[in-house]
């Protein structure tokens, strides 16, 4: 406001010095000429009166009486006046003696009257000595001057008239520039004052404060540029609040993908990128909108893909692979983003990991393969020794019930292993129906170990089951929780060697029952542990064979305990044991 205000006063201020500095002066010299003028134009008069008055006497000479008349005139009009002759002879005046004046023919304005014109002079006055100012009027008789007349006033009176003038005109002008000033700073202040305004409004807009509206109620031009500026802020606000709405909505939406996006200039800097894509890239880079995208990704199969769809402007989709870790794999598909005449603006690049398809992939190949395998070798066996026995060997009674057994031990074999399928499969699938109701655990775990105590005393193992008391129910399928316990039971037995020791340990820490199947066997090494509950893996094919294992077990195991809203690990010392833990989660609808 201050330098509105100050511009628009100085401004005032300047225009009004310019204009005393061009019409001062003017003014001045015209008013001094008006004030001469109208001095000498009196003095013409008064010449012009006299003339007449002495017309006569100059005629007929008559001296005294011209210079009786001459001081009787000097003193009614308060000048000096002076009578000459045609020869310039002083014949009355009202300041000296004519007799004593000298012949005043050379002096500019009576030289002009006795030419027949008026003659108007400043000169110094030797009789007076002063300067004077002169009008001086011929008097004709016929066509002939007979005389002049001659009036004088001082011209320190004109000069002073003048000063009179100057100093009312420089008043004047003092009190006008006064006045001007004041009115400048009114104007000047009613202007500065609703601009201020705008503009504090309009700060405050530029800092985001969109709901400032200008409260001006002039019907101006600033009235109407307010009611505009108004009309512009609410149209902005309603379109960032519309940008905002749809920014949330995109930032919502890209939140919640799985996929990965990032959206890339045509000048190769990132202008977007979603949460997912972040953590799916390893990007650490605290503000990666702006920078340029091989700045902030650093593989260079990724870049080769991103730099390939910018430079030829194509859409491209492959897979990179990225080993850290672990390999992971992900499906990169670019687009080309063009505006609405068709020209280039960048790629969108979205990612999506793979890495479980990979696996699964892998995982059924391998599924695929095991499978194969496992029915293949006892199919081979079983073929083996029925065309044996077909060859003459069912003959021999010794011989065909050696070999009948070992195909019944074969055929058990894949009815197990099918079984297994089947189950699994089911479990998988969600295929299997399970009626969950209260389960009591240590009666489940009662009768598991009732069921292998000739297993266990036949390889003279010490089997121990350590149950806390009030263990608390659980919700779930009691057939099933009873295969996990068998599984897991049968495998603690089947690795341990004879002698060795066995526990279940089942205790509950109020919200879970924790079941623990520990064993004294011959353990697994680590490199194993994260994939033991994997189908058909083995730790030792050649022994889990003998053994008459499935490999399929634990995996059902897995799933089951899944199922029941619980999880399943393991903890394994290489030949010193393992400790196989369940956690089911409590039926609470059960404790009173």
């Amino acid at each position: 406001m201050n330098k509105i205000f100050t511009k628009l006063f100085f401004t005032y201020l300047i225009v009004l010095i310019v204009c005393l500095v061009v019409l001062g002066p003017v003014s001045g010299i015209s008013l001094k000429k008006y004030y001469t003028d109208r001095l000498s134009h009196e003095l013409w008069l008064s010449g012009i009166l006299t003339k007449y008055i002495l017309n006569e006497d100059l005629i007929n000479g008559d001296r005294p009486d011209i210079q009786n008349k001459c001081v009787q005139i000097g003193k009614e009009i308060n000048s000096r006046v002076t009578i000459t002759d045609k020869e310039g002879t002083v014949l009355g005046d009202t300041e000296e003696d004519p007799k004593l004046m000298e012949n005043h023919k050379d002096r500019p304005e009576i030289k002009n009257a006795l030419s027949g014109k008026i003659g108007q002079a400043v000169h110094y006055s030797n009789t007076l000595k002063k300067d004077m100012m002169y009008t001086a009027v011929p008097v004709i008789d016929g066509s002939s001057v007979i005389g002049v007349v001659r009036f004088a006033i001082p011209n320190a009176g004109v000069k002073s008239g003048v000063s009179h003038i100057y100093s009312v005109l420089l008043f004047s002008s003092l009190v006008g520039i006064f006045a001007a000033l004041l009115l400048s700073a009114f104007i000047g202040n009613s202007l500065a004052r609703p601009i201020a305004h705008m503009q504090n409004i309009a700060n405050k807009i530029t800092a985001g404060d969109i709901s400032q509206r200008i409260k001006i109620q002039s019907k101006d031009e600033l009235g109407k540029l307010a009611e505009h500026l108004n009309a512009m802020a609410q149209e902005l606000e309603r379109k960032i609040n519309e940008i905002t709405k749809d920014k949330k909505e995109l930032g919502a939406i890209l939140s919640s993908m799985i996929e990965g996006v990032m959206v890339i200039s045509s000048d190769e800097r990132i202008i977007l990128v979603n949460p997912p894509i972040l953590k799916m890239l390893d990007i650490r880079t605290k503000a990666p909108i702006g920078k340029p995208y091989w700045e902030v990704i650093r593989n260079e199969g990724i870049n080769a893909i991103l730099r390939e769809s910018i430079k030829d402007r194509i859409s491209i989709g492959r897979e990179v692979r990225i080993i850290s870790v672990e390999e992971i794999y992900f499906s990169v598909q670019t687009s080309v983003v063009l505006n609405e005449f068709g020209g280039f603006l960048g790629i969108a690049a979205v990612f999506h990991n793979i890495s479980e398809f990979k696996k699964i992939d892998k995982m059924r190949s391998e599924f695929t393969a095991n499978v194969t395998h496992e029915l293949k070798t006892p199919l081979t066996s079983i073929k083996g020794f029925v065309e044996t026995l077909l060859d003459g060997a069912v003959n021999d009674k010794e011989k065909a019930a050696e070999y009948l057994n070992i195909v019944k031990r074969h055929t058990d074999r894949l009815e197990a292993l099918i079984n297994d399928l089947l189950d699994l499969s089911k479990i998988e699938s969600k295929g299997v129906k399970m009626d969950f109701g209260s389960v009591n655990i240590p009666e489940i775990a009662r009768k598991t170990v009732a069921l292998y105590e000739d297993k266990v005393r036949a390889k003279q193992q010490a089997l121990v089951m350590d149950v806390k008391s009030d263990i608390p129910r659980v919700l779930g399928s009691e057939s099933k929780l009873e295969q996990v316990f068998s599984n897991l039971l049968d495998n603690a037995i089947k690795f341990t060697p004879d002698g060795g020791k066995i526990s279940v340990v089942v205790s509950d820490d109020k919200e879970h029952v924790n079941i623990d199947f520990k064993d004294s066997g011959i353990g697994i090494p680590q490199e194993h542990l994260s994939r033991i509950f994997e189908r058909f893996y083995r730790v030792d094919k050649t022994r889990a064979r003998e053994l008459g294992g499935t490999g399929l077990g634990l995996s059902i195991v897995k799933h089951i305990v899944e199922m029941h809203g619980g999880k399943v690990s393991v903890e394994s010392v290489s030949e010193k044991g393992s400790v196989f833990s369940v956690v089911l989660p409590v039926n609470h609808a059960t404790i009173s």
